[in-house]
């Protein structure tokens, strides 16, 4: 038995890649098991796991690794099969810790010695376990590079289809007056069957007015269909209600509502333009293109469409105040157009200011005004002023 651990020890791997182990007996009854061959140098990262294991299995083994290497130092003609005896180890205890040096790469396969192996130094030991580390990461890499190079190369025949369902949605921010006015410009002239627009919020100038007629006349001589929801406060103003009398008088169906939900246009079911995120200091608009998308916005125009109602031109450019504000929101109009403070508001009709605070912000809204001085102007605007009682009064005056 020592005589063929010995062989086993002083057999180099790459000699004995399909030899077996000793067998170890398992019972009287029962056939003994062959090891599996021992396998020869691994790459460095299979080598830290395997030492790793080692270590983990069998506290010893380093231990009986640095003795082997101790002597095989001290003497390099060393038998393996005195070097056993000596130590007095089985032979699985001998044949590991000479594994374990091979492993580690402190032994080298050699011809000429008695024990066939030779003894590396730690640094060329090291060093030959990072070449051939680094060899097997050039060689992934390579394949890698490889793999992907081939990959690009099949998936560029599949980007034109993706790049296609993409431009049938896509966006565009706008951003400042003159390059929002030119892409509503060329909205209009893009027009061939159907123009939808909401408008909440207070009325524009006049002269954007003026422009924006022209260009709906142009849509309806074309047999656009042109159909547009306003804030009902802000088409009772003078400037809008006679656009929206022109436009009622053109061909095109125009409805007022309480309130709308955003600014909106809609063109030929395919483009849609909204408002775009916050820009400080800038108009922006945010276009968006595809059909999938502009129909979810064509879900909601028709929506607010359905819940408002016909509006009646006439030839008169003032309108009745809201039946909704009471004498006292009137007394509020008046003090705002006049531009008191809310603190001389409240002493005026003797209550809080933040009474005073409630009912100016009930009045913005019933007008859609963004500020209370919008709100003044708007109802001065409307004739609202002037059709009101006086305002009362300072109490004890």
């Amino acid at each position: 038995m020592i005589q063929q651990s010995a062989q086993k020890a002083a057999t180099p791997p790459h000699q004995r890649r399909t030899a077996e182990r000793d067998r170890r007996p398992t019972g009287a009854d029962q056939p003994q098991q062959a090891h599996q061959p021992y396998q020869p140098h691994a790459p460095l990262a299979e080598d830290y796991g395997t030492l790793a294991a080692a270590l983990a299995e069998d506290s010893t083994a380093l231990a009986d690794a640095r003795e082997i290497y101790r002597r095989a130092l001290d003497d390099p003609e060393w038998d393996p099969s005195p070097a056993r005896a000596r130590l007095g180890w089985d032979d699985d205890r001998f044949v590991r810790a000479i594994e374990l040096l091979d492993t580690m790469g402190l032994l080298a396969p050699a011809a000429t010695t008695p024990s066939g192996w030779t003894t590396l130094s730690p640094t060329s030991a090291i060093s030959r376990l990072l070449a051939d580390e680094e060899q097997r990461v050039a060689t992934r890499l390579a394949e890698a590079a490889a793999a992907r190079h081939t990959l690009a190369r099949l998936l560029t025949d599949f980007h034109p289809l993706h790049a296609d369902q993409l431009s049938g949605a896509a966006t565009e921010l706008v951003i400042g007056p003159a390059r929002v006015t030119a892409m509503l410009e060329d909205v209009v002239r893009r027009a061939r069957s159907e123009f939808l627009s909401l408008h909440p919020g207070p009325p524009v100038a006049r002269e954007m007015l003026e422009a924006g007629l022209s260009r709906d006349k142009l849509l309806l001589e074309r047999g656009v269909t042109i159909r547009s929801v306003h804030l009902g406060s802000s088409a009772a103003t003078p400037a809008l209600h006679g656009y929206l009398a022109e436009l009622s008088w053109a061909g095109a169906r125009v409805r007022t509502a309480q309130t709308l939900p955003m600014r909106m246009i809609l063109v030929d079911g395919s483009l849609a333009v909204l408002p775009a995120p916050a820009v400080p200091d800038e108009i922006a608009a945010l276009v968006v293109h595809g059909e999938q998308l502009v129909a979810v916005f064509r879900q909601l125009f028709e929506h607010c469409w359905a819940l408002s109602a016909d509006f009646a031109p006439t030839h008169t450019g003032s309108a009745a105040p809201d039946p909704d504000l009471t004498e006292r929101h009137h007394e509020i109009l008046r003090m705002l157009a006049s531009g008191l403070t809310d603190e001389s508001m409240a002493r005026r009709l003797a209550v809080s200011e933040r009474t005073v605070r409630r009912l100016v912000a009930e009045i913005t809204q019933r007008l859609g005004a963004d500020s209370r001085f919008q709100a003044g102007v708007i109802a001065t605007q409307l004739g609202w002023l002037d059709q009101t009682a006086p305002a009362p009064a300072r109490p004890g005056a």
